[in-house]
């Protein structure tokens, strides 16, 4: 793919060799260090516009939408964690663009293990957000009544009942309006993708499965961040993950829920640009 010139933005619709076309933005600084943003479950390349504006001037940003998300290929389902990891693997490999600093948002700070551990040398850095290694018997029941509201109620009843779980009391009580707008927005959503998302994470935690010993096997730096209020991946998600990997620091975001970057963007990029200037000095020495 074409060199993304400073202060531009490129789209483009990529076909992978894991068999899907995703959507692609590249954008920052056309020398920055790569860093690769991962979504999470519902999100799109747009919901990481705050913090691309906080990265961008330094630091090379791509984004792009999993299947079933956004402008991407939306094939029959479910669209399970190995499929999610299966495209960032060759998303990695086409954009050829070296070992990277990758960021995982929640859902996606689960693929971004599963491919640490199948091939940590694409990995230069490692920062999780509001994310957790395995989908316990909580994190099932969450996704449980998500299929059942959806049921119901279609996309707006499976955002009406998410909502408490992802959006923080902060930015619930100054965001309000915006929100509506965002359920207007999921209410016209495909129903038929967004089953095949819930179906794909629910689906790794029925099989009991965790992605913990991929962080066993990473040996780069590793940092977990996490929402103040988060209700959906609390600390403890966090700590377990550090003490599977026996090394990497936490960091509390104030007053943000399960949508840290999302909430507090600014907060989220002083947190990574520490993380990343860390990691400079650390090969340098």
């Amino acid at each position: 793919m074409a060199e993304v010139p400073d202060d531009a933005v490129l789209t483009n619709d990529l076909a992978l060799a894991s068999g899907v076309t995703l959507r692609v933005v590249r954008s920052g600084a056309a020398g920055g260090e790569p860093v690769v943003l991962v979504n999470g479950i519902f999100m799109n390349t747009a919901t990481w516009d705050g913090l691309e504006q906080e990265l961008a001037p330094t630091l090379r940003v791509v984004r792009y939408d999993g299947r079933g998300q956004g402008e991407s290929d939306k094939p029959e389902g479910p669209y399970t964690v190995d499929d999610h990891t299966d495209d960032l693997e060759a998303l990695l490999d086409a954009l050829a663009l070296g070992p990277v600093h990758l960021v995982g948002l929640s859902n996606g700070a689960l693929a971004a293990l599963e491919l640490v551990g199948r091939r940590p040398e694409l990995v230069r850095s490692l920062a999780l957000l509001d994310g957790f290694g395995r989908i316990d018997a909580l994190m099932r029941a969450v996704l449980r009544s998500w299929r059942a509201a959806l049921a119901l109620g279609g996309t707006g009843g499976r955002f009406d009942v998410a909502t408490p779980w992802v959006w923080g009391h902060r930015f619930l009580t100054e965001h309000e309006d915006w929100l509506l707008g965002l359920r207007d927005e999921a209410a016209r959503a495909d129903p038929r993708p967004v089953l095949a998302l819930v179906e794909g994470a629910l689906r790794y935690g029925e099989e009991g499965r965790d992605a913990l010993g991929g962080l066993r096997r990473y040996p780069g730096p590793l940092l977990t961040l996490v929402g103040e209020d988060d209700v959906l991946s609390p600390p403890r998600y966090s700590l377990e993950m550090l003490a599977a990997a026996g090394r990497g620091r936490l960091g509390i975001v104030p007053g943000a829920g399960h949508a840290a970057p999302i909430e507090r963007p600014a907060e989220v990029a002083a947190e990574l640009r520490a993380f990343f200037r860390d990691v400079r000095e650390e090969e340098t020495t």
